[in-house]
């Protein structure tokens, strides 16, 4: 099963206890993948921010979400998160930068803002014309923001992304 692909601690626990492993057996496999360093949650947990935040696009929070729901515990996940962040000058890698990775998830899944969307200054609207106007922005703003949002950037980070757009 490590051959395919890394396994966190409890998800290989797990793994082993649904193909009806008997529990001692699951025990003395566990302490061996351990004791051979081939089970590591803390490596697991930066491995799988790399790929994710690098690889996918993903933010902070649908990272540290993921890793959790795979059974890395809190303090694990927030400093694999941490060391990704502040990157490693050793291997020459850049601190990482949430915000300019949402710019540029934004910038390449929507383009440049709709040009029918931008306010015309000069034309003169009757109000039924502003408010239908007023609903197709909103309606674009919403779907660009939760792009980000469902992607795992804060809603901060996403709002600071949409309006360098408009």
């Amino acid at each position: 099963m490590m051959g395919r692909r890394p396994f966190s601690e409890k998800e290989m626990q797990a793994k082993l206890l649904q193909k009806h492993y008997a529990e001692e057996e699951v025990a003395e496999t566990m302490a061996r993948l351990n004791e051979l360093g081939y089970l590591n949650d803390a490596k697991f947990a930066s491995e799988r921010v790399r790929s994710r935040a690098e690889l996918y696009g993903w933010g902070a929070q649908r990272i540290k979400q993921e890793l959790k729901q795979k059974g890395v515990d809190s303090a694990t996940v927030t400093q694999a998160v941490e060391a990704f962040e502040e990157g490693n000058a050793d291997e020459g890698k850049d601190p990482h930068d949430w915000q300019q990775k949402a710019d540029d998830l934004l910038a390449r899944k929507f383009g440049v803002w709709p040009e029918e969307l931008m306010p015309d200054p000069d034309e003169s609207y009757d109000w039924e014309a502003k408010q239908q106007h007023m609903k197709e922005v909103q309606k674009e703003k919403q779907r660009r923001l939760n792009f980000l949002i469902r992607r795992g950037f804060s809603y901060e980070q996403a709002q600071q992304a949409l309006s360098k757009q408009l």
